[in-house]
């Protein structure tokens, strides 16, 4: 780790130090600076660093080239920012409370506000799509013609909104757990891979291995996802620990689908539609006894 340190060491002296930098983040081989000035950077001397591939601004960024290995520069650069540190205290903090069934519940709840809440603009937006169809479409005002383009349209952009939700859950849950965010949305399409959604409507068998799978319609499906996420969260981090940064790049993301998948398709994804339906049934039910 040495050279990290003293690569992560020279980025930092050269982009001005810690109290310049406003953001920071990293991609598959750059670093990202959001910067407070950019005249503090020492461009020269950066690029005749040994371990910068190059220097790029772009975007409001300033982005360094390092390669396969920039997660590792990366870690330090929190390290030496004290970004690392704040974010050890939290989780040592969470560490330190005791167990209880109101802090297990509370835990849930983060989770779940966590990768729910960000959908909300999606829900909004599908949501008032549906709307004025159902307004002004032939079950009401009839302004809106059954069969024409205009509803159509309404139809199918409001359903998209719902139908595709393990997509964008996906993504979401992935932020919250730490999960690479596009691996999130890789599995929730496999979910709903035409082929996959075919298999189910046709009630044919399906195995994984020779292990049976309870196929289900997983369109518009909450808990398999979160589920999924969940156990990818700890998946992907075992396989960045193991594997090599050179190869990490190819193997890390395949390995833990390959894993995902029948954790996913044959536990997880049947386990958590049945639980779905089983919520939904019960909020359902609650009309029957609290009136409108």
């Amino acid at each position: 780790m040495t050279k990290f340190n003293e690569l992560a060491q020279t980025i930092l002296e050269n982009v001005g130090g810690k109290e310049n930098i406003s953001n920071m983040t990293h991609c598959m081989t750059r670093l990202r600076f959001n910067l407070k000035d950019q005249s503090k950077v020492n461009e020269e001397s950066l690029k005749s660093t040994t371990g910068v591939l190059g220097v790029v601004q772009s975007g409001g960024q300033y982005q360094i080239i390092i390669g396969q290995t920039v997660n590792k520069v990366y870690n330090v650069l929190l390290d030496l920012t004290d970004r690392a540190q704040e974010q050890e205290e939290v989780e040592a903090k969470e560490e330190k409370e005791p167990f209880t069934l109101k802090g297990l519940g509370n835990k849930v709840l983060d989770y779940l506000a966590g990768s729910l809440t960000p959908l909300i603009p999606v829900l909004i937006a599908a949501s008032m799509f549906k709307m004025v169809m159902a307004v002004f479409g032939p079950s009401m005002l009839n302004w809106i013609h059954e069969g024409s383009s205009l509803a159509t349209l309404l139809t199918f952009v409001g359903d998209a909104g719902f139908y595709f939700f393990p997509v964008f859950l996906g993504y979401t849950a992935a932020k919250k757990f730490g999960v690479t965010p596009v691996l999130g949305m890789f599995l929730g399409g496999v979910l709903l891979h035409p082929t996959f959604t075919q298999i189910t409507a046709d009630g044919a068998a399906f195995d994984i291995l020779g292990i049976p799978v309870a196929t289900q319609n997983y369109a518009s499906t909450v808990l398999p996802m979160i589920l999924s996420i969940w156990i990818m969260s700890y998946v992907e981090k075992f396989f960045k620990k193991v594997i090599p940064s050179t190869l990490g790049t190819i193997f890390t993301p395949t390995l833990t689908m390959v894993v995902m998948l029948p954790i996913t398709l044959i536990v997880l994804g049947p386990a958590g539609f049945v639980a779905g339906e089983h919520i939904s049934k019960f909020l359902l039910s609650l009309d029957a006894i609290g009136g409108f």
